[in-house]
């Protein structure tokens, strides 16, 4: 489904590189995650898969159709790199709220597994400004 290929990123900015030949291969139903220190290139990785910053070396493809040569390739995929997030709404409102949004109101049966799932169940009338 998701197949990374020697991806490198270097900024301008500075003389070292950001993230390095990095290979992944995702297959459909796989959760992942990424774990790792401060600087270490999670955010950067998550953003050259959305797009949002262009790899200095490698390819990233999605059902092996190579990532760049085409657009709207990753609509039906949730990538979440920074918190967004409506601080005075619950857990369970900002989900809704986002999937009305997207017209995708049809996915609210998924809220109860996906919060089971990453056991926030319990607490998803809690409002997540103090969540970590």
């Amino acid at each position: 489904m998701l197949t990374i290929h020697n991806l490198s990123k270097k900024f301008a900015v500075n003389d070292f590189y950001s993230l390095r030949n990095v290979n992944l291969e995702i297959n459909k139903g796989e959760i992942v995650g990424l774990i790792g220190k401060n600087g270490a290139g999670k955010s950067t990785l998550m953003k050259l898969i959305a797009k949002s910053l262009k790899p200095t070396e490698g390819e990233i493809y999605y059902n092996e159709v190579e990532l760049s040569s085409k657009d709207c390739l990753l609509q039906d995929v949730g990538i979440m790199i920074d918190p967004v997030f409506y601080p005075e709404m619950t857990v369970e409102d900002n989900l809704k709220f986002y999937l009305r949004l997207h017209n995708k109101k049809e996915l609210y049966k998924n809220i109860e597994p996906t919060l089971r799932l990453v056991e926030l169940w319990e607490v998803r009338k809690r409002k997540p400004k103090n969540f970590s």
